[in-house]
């Protein structure tokens, strides 16, 4: 039956069919049987495209009927660079269904919702018109608005996924359904292959791909629990997906000053945020709400990143994606792996468990005599050492250290920076100082958490995957790029000692910086609140309410006793006519 599905759709069907299967039987699965349905829908899809390598670049199309005003259908034309970029995504997303159990494990529906995530970034990655790249934008806008609306907790500050998440992506889908209605009735197609593509249109689309990687101002404020990070970590992946498209199509953004100040203005902002969220990170009392702080400073900067490196190095190998999906999927899982299960009060399940737990126990210990792995695993110093080397790894690669893909196009983005001789370099190397010196105080937190437990053993396995895949990725990248034909990084003719010297620099100034413990309690609280822009949001949203409320009032003029508000239009419209007059 699948021989007849073209392999590019047969990668966006795996995970689609498992997320249906998942969210349709999602009270009657155990938690343990979502999280590998979903990993084994997600795996599966990472195996077609593994196999697209192999096979000749053919393009597949789906009559599209029901919107009679496109002159295209829905068409899917995998690339190397979609390729390599939907290999990552759907890798990171199998690991994270496997390791991430979340807070509320009987009755969460992330499982099923990633999946839908993941088939409409992979859409968006392999499209070949404009059509099928909405689509599959629309897909990621579903998803995320059927997370918010079925999050379990409905307490705003006990965990629910904030709405304003989805904001950004939906004006996102918006603007490439306007683009393709526009390239349809001014060329009759809206082919990303065609180079007829106006530089209008191609602005447009970097606009698109921008606004869905969260670039600051339009950042992730409300991360409160691992599920949210982790699901937007796919969004973010196929917005710098977008950027890297367009600036291999023609880069016109590059000549754009401003796009340069978005991704200028979002490495310092980042770097300020991931500094200032992690001032407190050895204080247990606010362990409860430090990560989503933490992260949020983490993306923006990520996001600043990605657009500074496709504006840098246009048409290069975008590894900064893929290291985005596969270090940050990391530190989901071990957050994750910190939180305590709320499970439900229930009589029933509580006459089980007490009559399961005597039995459980008697397992447990036979299998700890049995495999002295287990207890070394839980109780030696040694173990402690192991389980802290797998985050340490997501945090050193996040810094740029050799070895780890993080590295991986690090060389080159400083070498352009330095040959193009700007002073925002000197901004560059601020936000790095600060990115480092949060990722100091998130190594130090974590180093406290892990004296406490350690990570369960599917959380275990899945992150050993990641760490093994980013190392070995880190020294050998032709293991996923090989095949793909994709341009490789060249290093601008600099200095060399110059250009350690920035390599180094962050990292030393970083280190020095997060120990100024007295600082950071005093004044870095006061950064983030205003860097985070949560003041601009909230007297945002009051002058929308009050806007609303306006409408409200002129909507009921009339009613009922209103013949007072007849009398005020009428007022007015005199007014108008005699101003006009």
């Amino acid at each position: 039956m699948l021989d007849s599905v073209p392999l590019p759709f047969q990668a966006i069907l795996w995970p689609l069919v498992g997320g249906g299967l998942v969210l349709a039987l999602n009270r009657l699965l155990p938690g343990w049987v979502r999280r590998l349905v979903a990993m084994a829908a997600a795996f599966a899809s990472m195996v077609v495209l593994w196999s697209l390598k192999a096979e000749a670049i053919r393009s597949a199309e789906i009559l599209w009927e029901p919107l009679n005003f496109f002159r295209m259908s829905l068409t899917l034309s995998p690339d190397g660079l979609s390729l390599l970029i939907g290999i990552a995504l759907a890798g990171a997303t199998a690991a994270m269904a496997l390791g991430i159990r979340g807070q509320e494990p009987r009755r969460t529906a992330w499982h099923g919702m990633i999946l839908l995530v993941l088939a409409g970034c992979l859409a968006m990655a392999m499209a070949a018109n404009l059509l099928a790249l909405a689509a599959g934008s629309a897909l990621i806008d579903l998803a995320l608005i059927l997370l918010v609306l079925r999050s379990p907790s409905r307490d705003e500050g006990a965990g629910r996924m904030s709405l304003s998440l989805a904001v950004p992506g939906v004006l996102s889908t918006l603007l490439l359904f306007l683009g393709a209605l526009q390239m349809d009735a001014q060329l009759g197609h809206g082919s990303l292959l065609s180079q007829s593509l106006s530089e209008e249109a191609l602005v447009a689309i970097g606009v698109a791909g921008a606004l869905r990687a969260l670039v600051f101002p339009f950042h992730a404020r409300s991360l409160r629990v691992p599920e949210t990070v982790a699901t937007l970590l796919l969004p973010i992946g196929a917005g710098g997906y977008l950027l890297a498209r367009v600036q291999a199509m023609a880069p016109v953004l590059s000549g754009r000053p401003w796009v340069m100040a978005v991704a200028v203005i979002g490495l310092l902002a980042g770097g300020l945020l991931a500094w200032s969220g992690s001032a407190r990170s050895t204080d247990r009392a606010s362990r409860g709400n430090l990560p989503g702080k933490w992260w949020t400073g983490v993306l923006v900067y990520q996001a600043g990143y990605l657009l500074a490196f496709v504006l840098l190095l246009a048409g290069g190998t975008p590894w900064p994606i893929v290291s985005l999906v596969l270090v940050l999927a990391i530190l989901a899982i071990w957050w994750d792996t910190t939180l305590d299960v709320q499970v439900p009060s229930s009589r029933g399940l509580e006459w089980f468990i007490e009559r399961v737990r005597p039995w459980w126990d008697r397992v447990q210990s036979g299998t700890t005599e049995r495999l002295g792995v287990l207890g070394w695993w839980r109780d030696s110093e040694l173990g402690r050492y192991a389980a802290v080397l797998l985050p340490a790894t997501a945090l050193a690669s996040l810094a740029g250290m050799p070895f780890t893909l993080g590295a991986r196009g690090r060389w080159p983005y400083y070498a352009a920076w330095l040959k193009r001789g700007d002073p925002s370099l000197l901004i560059v190397l601020i936000a790095d100082t600060l990115l480092v010196a949060g990722l100091w105080a998130a190594l130090a937190a974590i180093w406290e958490q892990s004296s406490e437990q350690r990570p369960r053993p599917a959380a275990l396995v899945a992150m050993i995957a990641l760490t093994v895949s980013t190392v070995l990725l880190g020294l050998a990248p032709g293991v996923l790029s090989e095949g793909l034909e994709l341009q490789v990084l060249e290093t601008a003719s600099v200095s060399a000692w110059g250009l350690g010297l920035l390599y180094l620099l962050p990292w030393l100034l970083g280190i020095w910086l997060a120990r100024f413990r007295g600082f950071q309690r005093r004044h870095l609280g006061r950064i983030w609140d205003a860097v985070s822009l949560d003041w601009f949001y909230r007297g945002a949203s009051w002058v929308g309410q009050r806007l609303a409320d306006i409408f409200h009032w002129l909507s009921q003029v009339g009613e009922g006793e209103g013949w007072w508000g007849w009398a005020l239009i009428i007022l007015a419209l005199g007014v108008i006519l005699f101003t006009v007059q």
